[in-house]
C-alpha cells in the first residue's frame, strides 16, 4: 500500500474542469434555433493537499462546490485537468467521460511515513 511521506503532496488537482451538456427543449430547438449547450460547473480549479492539512471550499449557491467534491471523490469524471492521488493520475483510470470512477480512497487514511 502506498503511503505519503511527510511534506509530500497527498492529493493534487491541476486545472480541473467539469462540464455538463444541457439539453435544449423542443421549443428552443424549433423557435429559438438553440441547440444543446455546454455548462461549465467547475472551471480551472487547482490545489495541493499535504498530509494533515485541511481544505475548505466555499462560495455562493450554484457555483460548483458539490460538483467539485463529486469530481474529487471520483463520482464524476473531469472534462479537463488532472487529479493525482500521491503520484497516480486518477483521471486516467476512467476510459470515458461521465462514467462512475472506481478508486480506493481508503489509502488516504494510511499513516504518514516520516
Amino acid at each position: 500500500m502506498a503511503q505519503a511521506r511527510s511534506g509530500e503532496t497527498l492529493l493534487q488537482a491541476d486545472h480541473l474542469k467539469t462540464a455538463y451538456v444541457q439539453k435544449s427543449s423542443w421549443f428552443d430547438k424549433i423557435f429559438s434555433h438553440r441547440g444543446d449547450q455546454q455548462v461549465k460547473e467547475v472551471d480551472d480549479v487547482s490545489f495541493d493537499i499535504k498530509p494533515g492539512s485541511i481544505i475548505g471550499v466555499f462560495g455562493e449557491s450554484g457555483c460548483g462546490k458539490t460538483t467539485l467534491a463529486r469530481t474529487v471523490a471520483g463520482l464524476v469524471a473531469p472534462t479537463e485537468g488532472t487529479l493525482k492521488f500521491l503520484i497516480v493520475d486518477v483521471t486516467k483510470i476512467v476510459e470515458g467521460k461521465g462514467e462512475l470512477v472506481s478508486f480506493d480512497w481508503a489509502m488516504a487514511a494510511a499513516p504518514v511515513v516520516p
